[in-house]
């Protein structure tokens, strides 16, 4: 697929190569316009100096974690799309936090399904209601998981 001047700009941040390396050139092949960051200090500083339609983020991550980039993200683009990867979000249930609480609009779990990611980013790159994010990650949240009662290190 040719890239256009027009195509949204991504945020790839994973510690992990092998994924970002797949997840960057799975996206770029896809039409849009791809930039990686191997750890959240990283991706902090690239969202402080450009300009992004969404980020795609890994969780837990050394220097800062994928909840301390969405957070960042938000405050300094409010409406930009954060869309969470993890294995390991079953801390974040709605008994723990509300929707309007999470600093991403989506989690997809790993381990990582590339129709699953495209179809993620094309909602929300096509969608301009706030509204139908809010909902997507409450539908998550109220998936039958198991709560561990934990908060994140961030929250009080």
């Amino acid at each position: 697929m040719e890239i256009n001047s027009d195509s949204h700009r991504i945020l790839v941040v994973d510690d992990h190569p092998t994924i970002l390396e797949i997840l960057s050139e799975f996206l770029t092949i896809n039409g849009y316009d791809v930039v990686a960051a191997q750890d959240g200090g990283k991706a902090m500083e690239l969202l402080a100096m450009e300009t992004f339609d969404l980020v795609l983020t890994d969780l837990q991550m050394p220097i800062a974690d994928g909840w301390m980039v969405a957070e960042w993200a938000k405050l300094k683009n409010p409406s930009i799309t954060v869309v969470l990867l993890s294995g390991t979000i079953e801390q974040y249930t709605k008994a723990n936090f509300t929707a309007s609480m999470l600093p991403f609009d989506e989690v997809l779990r790993k381990p990582i399904n590339l129709s699953e990611v495209l179809g993620a980013v094309k909602r929300h790159l096509s969608s301009s209601s706030k509204t139908a994010k809010a909902s997507t990650i409450a539908d998550q949240l109220t998936a039958p998981v198991e709560a561990t009662g934990k908060r994140h290190p961030t929250k009080s």
